[in-house]
């Protein structure tokens, strides 16, 4: 017995007492934690008696478990195993402020603890238990999770595993993250609140039982001794322990007592061999537990809104299994007073170490505490598109935006997330920016020999008002997929893999630490690579790292192929560790430089799904043939006999507005707008309201329509089409030849439209000409419905005059119209030209919309969805400004209205154009906003300089204006509610935003990808390079920004990409002077080559400057005189002229013009148009 006695003193010295959470029960040891709570002045002599008591208790036991082994028969010694129980000498730091308790044992007659075990075990049997209760009294009061992470320890089961398996962890998940953060103390890493909503993680690890198996495999389950332990122990993992040698040698079988399993806080355990049979890898045969602890891998799978830590394969995984995780993770956290919060992105997975890249995330309830204080502030990130290092957040009770410098103050958020930032000192963070924009500007210009000098204060033009770090994601964008191409190998050349790597264990999910240490050694068959990567081809998004278990099967065989390849990716998550997220390919899309993939693409890149409509959405709809019940005809007003018709793009099939106007008399008008009534088919809470409300908009490319309806509603049964019986919801207005309203009636009627007209036929009766013969007009005589259009025109100047002569300002960018061939590629381009035909429609459109808002928001002033547009942002509108006053012009920028006169005083069309582009840059775009949000100060509208605003007008491509048509509806039968809530408003608006902002993104790059095709065709179908006229809009010190209007295309040009040999900077008359190399032409192919050449030196550049520099002279009577120095300017820098042939100089100024060549590259995915100035000394 001596020898059992000694192993088990050695035992006992692995856990510390106090911490125990399994069963307990020996009178002589409770009496011995008894004693431990005494003064600290008799530790010393306590300690004795404790190590006697836990041999004395050990001994017992163990005799307890030779007499029934001599007992039982039909099973031998030498085929069973136990687990030994693990006891500790030591005391535990934190032992003074812990409760202690025990849980029922089977041997014992009295119940120690309160509250029993969720899995309550036979001792005899060999299995683990979680006592949750006495994990929340040892957690309870003795130290924060934060401060205390690494003293956490798991006492790691010893059991007997199927080939391949890995020992159970030992620590907590989140020690790692935690340790390094403990020093910090701001509230983000003091957070002790337990999260409210479900799928949130507490940092205290699930029991053995429900971890991952890194082998993949359902673990094997013994026996159970009788039919009342198979109840209770049903689908459990039942583990055997093969006793570690003590000395080399064998204990004996009798000296083997079967003992509980007691999850344990405290020391390190003790290493405890596994043995292995038939392992795979090599020097792996033996698995140690202990040191060096592993953490705990967390697996997600959701399931009705549920977490489940799963054990096995989501295939392997059944739905009792699933159902009974679930009820025992809520029963054992129920149990638990969770004191500290961590998102799962913030977990550490894996064995190594590794360095955390971010901050943690802050509680949710702790961000919306702090948010009612003001302390933090909550706003959309946006990253900007040439500096990705740079984001902003728009917040909507800031009066400028917030900063965002670098990755890790991004915190993992992407493009379009909705994050929650706190502010931190401009100084600090703005002098690190500073640092990194003076060493970025050092490499880039490290070969040139001299350069112009920069102003002290030139790096401060762009500081920010306010700066933050993102502490939070409130909601992910809707969109986490991206388009891009996979390769093997990410751009770094510097990163190895340690020999320790190749045994990095691997999740149920197949994770890997970090995506940053999983480095790759290329080999000649890429048999090492165990991630690739995924480069998504919009530049704001994140290099994304995916497991080979998520990329195509031939990727490592057939590189070459996917370089070339369009496909889709998701993100999954980013972990705290990884300065990349993980993610996984979804599905192919085509070939780079193939329109309908780069199409696809452009999609995907903006969240926008090209899908067929579901059955449950078709199934509301009513069948054709169709037409309006009496008792919907009973309802409403007649205006069947009315002379409507419709003015539209000649391409459009969705018709939604109509318009009419009727003289009274010789100066009193009606002129009615008629909306088709989108609101009669679309139901709220249906199906295919569910789904209109998902796509927002209609989005329009270059080659159709995504409609946000189904066609049946599109075209058909809501299309104001001539000649049929179509439902609408009207304004209908009396007013005065020059648009003064006298009078207005909202209300929902039936109309039948006599025409369908398009802008040029209307354009052709306002200039004199009347209706072409191909216009068809049904029920009424051309003459007369000339004679509307020309009543329609006048009144609209009239109402045009007065709304700009109140301060509205007009701001239209360039439009590109293409003609599409057979094939559907682009054959030709023109730009839009807006005439006095769709400034007509544009008038009354904007009238009912303001009627309507009016309307609105008198019956529903908290619920009204309106829509505002905020004034420009001030930095940049200051920049602008600048920009004019260098070219001549003088603006005052204090309001719209001031800002209109501006441009109306520039007598010269051509500058007012170009000016109009450039200010374009300043202005922010409009937004959806519910009225009991927002202070009414927040409810104008800038650009049109009107107190209140909403759209109504194109209920077929906008939700939006379906919900106001709702909310007009119940405002007409004088209902005390519109149908919604404030919230539901606010968040319909905020998604409204969102869909629409996403369809405006990819009109516009969908019009630059057929653009860049359209001229890539033009210069190979001519054999001739593509060269017109450009002009120069800014000068920089370094590069000049231009404008080409035949295709509306705006691009900076540097310096450093010219064949030149110096440049010379006129800072005072904002002039640039280029030295050119004569005989080199300016092209992709030379700007490319000298990217690549090593031994390329920058040319020289000088700041010229006109006043003379003060020289002290010393003259005779010891007076010290201030002469002038002279500098001698070049006479070609003096010259009127652009181009000075002697010397090869060309010079650039505001509004000047040249020539361009221009050369696209759609070898690449989106394709890039680049263009380059025509060297004149050819």
């Amino acid at each position: 017995m001596k020898s059992s006695e000694s192993s088990t003193r050695k035992k006992s010295k692995l856990l510390p007492p106090g911490n125990e959470l399994g069963d307990n029960n020996n009178k002589e040891e409770k009496d011995i934690k008894k004693k431990k709570s005494k003064s600290s002045k008799k530790n010393a002599t306590q300690k004795e008696s404790d190590k006697k008591g836990i041999v004395t208790d050990a001994s017992k036991l163990l005799n307890d478990s030779a007499r029934k082994k001599s007992k039982s028969s039909g099973s031998s010694s030498s085929s069973n195993t136990a687990d030994q129980q693990k006891t500790t000498e030591g005391t535990n730091k934190e032992s003074s402020k812990t409760k202690k308790r025990s849980t029922k044992d089977k041997s014992s007659s009295k119940k120690e603890s309160s509250t029993e075990p969720i899995n309550n075990r036979n001792t005899n049997q060999e299995t683990y238990t979680v006592d949750y209760e006495g994990l929340k009294d040892a957690l309870r009061g003795s130290f924060s999770l934060h401060d205390r992470y690494d003293s956490i320890r798991f006492a790691p089961l010893v059991s007997k595993t199927k080939k391949g398996s890995q020992p159970l962890p030992a620590t907590s998940a989140s020690a790692s993250a935690s340790a390094s953060m403990s020093k910090n103390k701001s509230s983000r890493t003091s957070n002790t609140s337990s999260p409210s909503a479900k799928n949130r993680h507490a940092e205290i690890p699930p029991p053995p039982n429900l971890t991952t198996d890194s082998a993949h495999k359902k673990k094997r389950s013994t026996k159970l001794a009788n039919s009342e332990e198979k109840k209770t122990l049903a689908n459990k993992k039942n583990i055997t322990l093969k006793q570690e040698q003590t000395n080399g040698k064998k204990k004996s079988p009798e000296t083997i007592d079967k003992k509980k399993n007691t999850l344990t806080l405290g020391e390190p355990v003790k290493p405890v061999v596994f043995e292995k049979k038939g392992n795979r890898r090599k020097n792996s045969d033996k698995k140690v537990l202990g040191e060096p602890v592993k953490p705990v891998v967390f697996v997600k799978e959701e399931k009705k809104k549920a977490t489940i830590v799963s054990a096995k394969k989501t295939s392997e995984v059944t739905n009792d299994e699933r159902k009974r995780e679930i009820k025992e993770i809520k029963e054992g956290m129920k149990m638990i007073d969770q004191t500290d919060y961590c998102h799962p992105n913030d977990i550490i997975h894996g064995t190594r170490s590794s360095r955390i890249r971010y901050d943690r995330y802050v509680d949710p309830r702790i961000c919306q505490e702090k948010l009612k204080q003001g302390v933090y502030y909550q706003g959309v990130l946006r990253i900007n598109k040439r500096s990705r290092s740079d984001a902003y957040v728009t917040c909507d009770n800031l009066d400028s935006d917030i900063f965002i410098n670098g990755q890790r103050d991004r915190n993992r958020a992407l493009d379009g997330d909705s994050v929650i930032v706190e502010l931190l000192d401009l100084e600090t963070v703005w002098s690190k920016k500073k640092e990194s924009m003076i060493q970025k500007r050092e490499q880039r210009h490290s070969t040139a020999v001299e350069r112009p000098p920069r102003e002290e204060d030139e790096d401060d033009k762009g500081k920010p008002k306010y700066v933050g770090k993102v502490v939070s994601i409130a909601k992910p964008g809707s969109n986490q997929n991206c388009s891009g191409t996979l390769t093997i190998h990410r751009n770094s050349p510097t990163e190895l893999v340690s020999p320790e790597n190749d045994s990095l264990p691997i999740s149920t999910e197949g994770d890997y630490n970090s995506a940053d240490d999983v480095a790759i050694v290329p080999t000649k068959n890429n048999k090492d690579v165990r991630l690739v990567w995924f480069k998504p081809v919009d530049k704001r998004r994140p290099l994304i790292a995916i497991q080979l278990r998520y990329a195509p099967s031939d990727i490592l065989t057939k590189e070459e192929k996917y370089k070339s390849l369009l496909m889709v990716a998701k993100i999954i998550r980013w972990p705290i560790d990884s300065l990349h997220p993980f993610g996984a390919v979804i599905r192919e899309l085509g070939h780079i430089g193939n329109i309908p993939a780069e199409t696809q693409a452009v999609l995907e890149d903006n969240g926008i799904e090209e899908k067929p409509f579901g059955k449950k959405a078709l199934k509301g709809l009513p069948k054709l043939p169709w037409s309006i019940p009496q008792s919907e005809l009973d309802k409403r007003r007649d205006l069947r006999e009315t002379r409507i018709f419709t003015i539209d793009p000649s391409t459009a099939k969705d018709l939604d507005d109509a318009v009419h106007v009727t003289k009274l008399d010789d100066d009193q008008f009606e002129v009615g707008v008629h909306i088709a009534d989108v609101s009669h088919f679309v139901h709220p809470h249906t199906a295919l309201d569910h789904e209109a409300f998902d796509r927002g908009t209609s989005t329009y490319l270059c080659d159709r329509v995504i409609p946000m309806l189904p066609s049946l509603l599109c075209e058909e049964l809501c299309s104001l089409n001539p000649g049929v019986e179509r439902l609408a919801f009207s304004v209908i207005w009396k007013m005065d030849s020059k648009g003064n309203i006298n009078d207005t009636w909202f209300g929902k009627t039936v109309i039948k439209s006599c025409a369908k007209l398009a802008y040029d036929d209307a354009q052709q009766v306002i200039e004199g000409n009347g209706l072409p013969e191909s216009a068809s007009i049904k029920f009424f005589s051309v003459p007369e419905v000339e004679q509307d259009i020309v009543y329609l025109f006048n009144i609209s100047k009239h109402m045009r005059e007065r709304r700009f002569a109140n301060g509205a300002l007009s701001m239209n960018s360039i439009r590109l119209s293409f003609k599409l061939n057979e094939l559907g590629e682009p054959c030709g381009v023109s730009i839009y030209e807006q005439k006095d035909a769709n400034r007509l429609i544009e008038e009354f459109m904007l009238c009912a919309n303001m009627s309507v808002a009016q309307k609105i928001i008198k019956h529903y002033p908290n619920e009204a969805l309106l829509r505002q547009h905020s004034p420009p942002h001030e930095k940049t509108l200051n920049e602008f400004i600048k920009i004019a006053e260098s070219w001549g012009y003088t603006f005052d920028g204090s309001s719209a209205g001031s800002l209109q006169e501006s441009f109306n005083a520039i007598e010269s069309e051509e500058v007012r154009a170009v000016l109009r582009l450039v200010a374009i840059k300043p202005m922010q775009r409009a937004k959806y906003f519910c009225t009991g949000v927002y202070d009414a100060s927040h409810y104008r509208h800038y650009a049109l300089n009107v107190p209140l605003y909403t759209h109504f007008t194109s209920p077929i491509r906008r939700f939006a204006d379906i919900i106001v048509h709702r909310q007009l509806e119940a405002a007409l039968s004088d209902k005390s509610s519109c149908g919604y809530k404030k919230n539901a408003v606010q968040k319909a608006a905020g998604h409204c935003n969102e869909r629409k902002e996403a369809a405006k993104n990819a009109q516009d790059m969908n019009i630059q990808l057929y653009l860049a095709h359209y001229l890539h065709m033009l210069e190979v179908e001519t054999e001739k390079p593509i060269v017109c006229t450009a002009i120069v809009t800014q000068v920089l010190k370094d590069a000049f920004d231009i404008l080409v209007p035949e295709y509306g295309l705006e691009k900076r040009i540097h310096v450093d990409s010219l064949p030149i040999e110096k440049f010379v900077v006129d800072a005072q008359k904002n002039h640039l002077f280029i030295y050119w190399k004569e005989g080199v032409e300016a092209n992709w192919e030379w700007d490319e080559n000298r990217r690549l050449d090593e031994s390329y030196i920058e040319p020289s550049g000088k700041l010229l400057d006109h006043e003379t520099v003060s020289d002290i002279i010393e003259v005779d009577n010891d007076e010290s005189v201030a002469s002038k120095k002279s500098v001698k300017v070049p006479d070609e820098l003096l010259s009127d002229n652009l181009i000075d042939d002697e010397t090869k100089m060309q010079r650039f100024e505001p509004l000047s013009k040249l020539t361009v060549r221009i050369q696209v590259n759609v070898d690449r995915s989106p394709p890039v148009i680049n263009i380059y100035p025509v060297n004149p000394f050819m």
